[in-house]
């Protein structure tokens, strides 16, 4: 049976099965254990989060705090434990700190909403971000035709959260005010949903936690990462496509006297219910379960680099798509015969994605998963697909229709159509990725 609780189970058997395997050098703590278990963030999003897992961790022994100017080479000096941060390290970083694990241990940032009645604002561009939320001057706009002629001649009523590590953020980072907000923006009570309904031209920021788990009855903004409007999603936010929010990372160095097993035993808290709760806590909001898994097999594997960060353009996906209301499940074997599907989303590089997926039965327009390779991760073999029927959703005596595609560098190479009911074997096909 398939719920919550499972995928929680899941989770933590997968965790389980890691512990005693990999490259890391688990030892007993030394010497540098007080410097080793402390985390320091350089922002106040990166600081909050990081303080809500080591406040709740019930094993302590670790601390955390704040250090505006700490940065990859302070921890490849082994002045701390865990840099903690929600601006990635640059290619260069990187390079002068090669033995670096990079992990995403949440997500933060805001999520822009509005009235219902705005429904003429269809996609934000950054600089109009600017405009309506930025201090007074030339660039502000007072009626949403100001923003653009087709827009009606409709007051603007801008709202922030009342959450000051946000506003800073948002301010600073997003809109680039050091000064802050526009006059006559209104602050969010306790429903900022009703709150901004009463304005015919409303249009606010929230914390990811208030927009998350919240029931459907708001209206939210597509912003524009430079290509496409992207909605706010678990998945756009941790790819970097929804500009207003970002990943927590975690950068751990590896090195022999590291308290792996320490480390492995928080990241374990960190990734569970009770982590997620605090984090959440925070206004911040767990990373989706497949990052999960990624970042804790890359840790106890020593894979470093910005693997998370970097392009998020994979070398090789594999992707179903079809168009009823089944519950369908991806599966890959990868070399060696370990699985990525619905019980193991992360493995050797590859990720599983289903945010449309139609799980639990939660129709989408479009429903389709996807497995994904980190650049690199693809190895020149045969890779086995399989597509299999979770639930029937009501369609018990109907069959899925569905195509599974195959991707190198963005661009179809191959695809395959089947079919599948209820009770019926899985549909495997293969596929050669080449050398």
């Amino acid at each position: 049976m398939r719920g919550a609780n499972l995928r929680l189970l899941l989770l933590c058997l997968f965790i389980l099965t890691l512990i005693p395997i990999g490259s890391v050098n688990i030892r007993p703590v030394s010497a540098r254990q007080s410097v080793s278990l402390e985390i320091v963030a350089n922002d106040a999003l990166a600081e909050r989060v990081s303080r809500a897992v080591v406040n709740g961790y019930p094993s302590g022994g670790f601390t955390a705090r704040r250090s505006s100017g700490a940065a990859l080479a302070d921890l490849c000096a082994g002045e701390f434990g865990v840099l903690a941060t929600t601006t990635a390290p640059t290619a260069e970083e990187f390079t002068a700190c090669p033995d670096t694990v990079e992990l995403i241990v949440a997500l933060d940032g805001a999520v822009v909403i509005i009235s219902t009645q705005v429904d003429f604002l269809t996609c934000v561009e950054s600089d109009q971000l600017k405009t309506l939320f930025g201090a007074n001057g030339p660039r502000d706009a007072e009626v949403w035709n100001q923003l653009n002629p087709d827009y009606p001649e409709r007051r603007v009523s801008v709202f922030a959260t009342s959450d000051q590590d946000l506003k800073d953020y948002f301010y600073q980072r997003v809109v680039g005010e050091e000064n802050g907000q526009r006059r006559g923006t209104e602050a969010f009570g306790d429903e900022p949903y009703r709150q901004i309904n009463t304005k015919q031209g409303g249009i606010g920021f929230v914390p990811l936690a208030e927009y998350f788990s919240s029931p459907p009855t708001y209206a939210v903004v597509p912003l524009n990462n430079g290509t496409t409007c992207e909605p706010p999603t678990e998945r756009t936010i941790a790819d970097g496509d929804y500009s207003t929010a970002t990943p927590v990372y975690w950068y751990i160095h590896q090195d022999p006297n590291m308290p792996a097993e320490a480390l492995i035993n928080l990241l374990t808290f960190a990734y569970s219910a009770d982590g997620a709760a605090a984090i959440q806590a925070t206004g911040a909001w767990p990373a989706p379960l497949d990052l999960n898994t990624l970042s804790l097999s890359n840790f106890q594997g020593g894979a470093t680099g910005a693997l998370l960060s970097g392009d998020s353009s994979p070398d090789f996906v594999v992707r179903l798509t079809w168009e009823t209301s089944h519950d369908l499940d991806l599966g890959l074997y990868l070399p060696g015969g370990t699985e990525v599907n619905f019980a193991n989303p992360a493995a050797s590089g590859f990720y599983r994605v289903s945010d449309d997926g139609n799980d639990y039965c939660s129709s989408s327009v479009t429903p389709q998963e996807q497995i994904m390779a980190l650049n690199g991760a693809a190895l020149p073999t045969d890779y086995l697909a399989y597509v299999q029927l979770s639930l029937a959703c009501g369609n018990e005596e109907t069959t899925a229709s569905f195509t599974v595609e195959f991707l190198i560098d963005g661009q179809v190479v191959d695809s395959v159509t089947g079919s599948i009911g209820q009770g019926e074997n899985p549909f495997v096909v293969t596929f050669s990725y080449p050398g």
